[in-house]
Formats: C-alpha cells, structure tokens, sequence
C-alpha cells in the first residue's frame, strides 16, 4: 500500500492486475497496510464506478 491508500493487487487466476482505491472500511483498510509486499491473501473485490480499472476491497474471504 502507498502513502495515498492506494494499492496495485494481482488477480492470480487470470494475471490481471487492479488499482485498489477503496475499503469497505478502516479496519479493513489497516490489516492490509500491515501486509508485507509480495504478500499473497484472497480478497472480495468490486468495480468502482464505470471506467478504469479502480476496485474496491469489500473484505476478506470467510473460510467454511
């Protein structure tokens, strides 16, 4: 993560990469600046708005 919040995540399965811009909140937010780079976790993501490639980090997977 930058010093604007912002991050740049790998999608493994596909190799797409994705401009993280947003959180669903600031917990969230501070577990994953706590993440070394290179650092490998599942993430929910969303599409913010209509153009560009900006998503948001909806949360962490729940294991079942």
């Amino acid at each position: 993560m930058n010093d604007h919040g912002a991050m740049t995540v790998e999608a493994t399965a596909t190799n797409d990469t994705r401009h993280v811009v947003e959180y669903a909140d600031g917990d969230l937010k501070e577990t994953l600046a706590q993440l070394p780079a290179g650092a490998s976790v599942p993430l929910e993501l969303e599409r913010v708005g209509g153009r560009g490639n900006c998503w948001r980090v909806t949360g962490l997977p729940s294991n079942r």
